[in-house]
């Protein structure tokens, strides 16, 4: 509505410069979308879907170019508390095309791998939206193996904030290299399919896991 009210190109663009920087990104990249959608020849997104990528584009813009808090990098995998299993999550997207890999592991405080999981899902449209598909099939296997004292690893800030995981351990590449692995092997299969192992992992995914354990255990 105080846009609406604006007749001045620089009045306008005044205002838009008073506004903190993830508004004014939300307002440019929505104006961008709609326009973009009005102009095309395809059928036009719904609302929901240019609203849906106004808030990715924006926390895409934020994760590559805005200031990153400081944190400790970590170059090996942290084990969970003794009663609990860590679920390491990680999305493989290939862009150009509409596909995505996923990957998920369990493993325990030893850091033996008791479940993993990967697989390929169609209609994926952009990174965040495949980090997004991996975080579904780390609650379906949990679910079906009856975990219930569960911590979760990703390193897609996207994710954590779209989630709200204050909480959530968002450590280096490093760390999560087993769920990075099983990705990219997502990537390979047949959409909308995955394959499953328990402890006899593919070569490259057993090396990754020896490799990021603490060098004490």
């Amino acid at each position: 509505m105080d846009l609406e009210g604006i007749s001045s190109v620089h009045a306008m663009l005044d205002y838009l410069w008073g506004l903190d920087e993830k508004k004014r990104m939300h307002v440019l990249t929505f104006w961008w979308l709609w326009w973009s959608n009005r102009n095309k020849w395809e059928l036009p997104l719904s609302g929901e879907e240019i609203a849906r990528r106004t808030r990715t584009n924006v926390l895409e813009y934020i994760q590559i170019l805005g200031p990153q808090p400081e944190r400790k990098l970590v170059d090996k995998w942290i084990p969970p508390a003794d009663d609990m299993v860590k679920i390491n999550i990680d999305g493989s997207f290939l862009p150009g095309t509409n596909r995505a890999g996923w990957g998920v592991v369990a493993r325990t405080s030893e850091g033996t791998i008791i479940r993993a999981r990967a697989g390929c899902q169609e209609n994926v449209s952009d990174p965040f939206a495949a980090e997004a598909y991996a975080m579904t099939q780390v609650v379906s296997l949990a679910a079906d193996i009856g975990l219930i004292r569960v911590e979760f690893q990703t390193d897609s800030q996207l994710l954590l904030e779209a989630l709200d995981m204050q909480k959530a351990d968002s450590s280096a590449r490093s760390a999560n290299s087993v769920a990075h692995e099983l990705a990219s092997f997502g990537r390979l299969y047949d959409p909308n399919l995955y394959v499953e192992w328990e402890d006899d992992v593919p070569a490259r995914v057993a090396e990754c896991a020896m490799g990021d354990l603490p060098k004490h255990r």
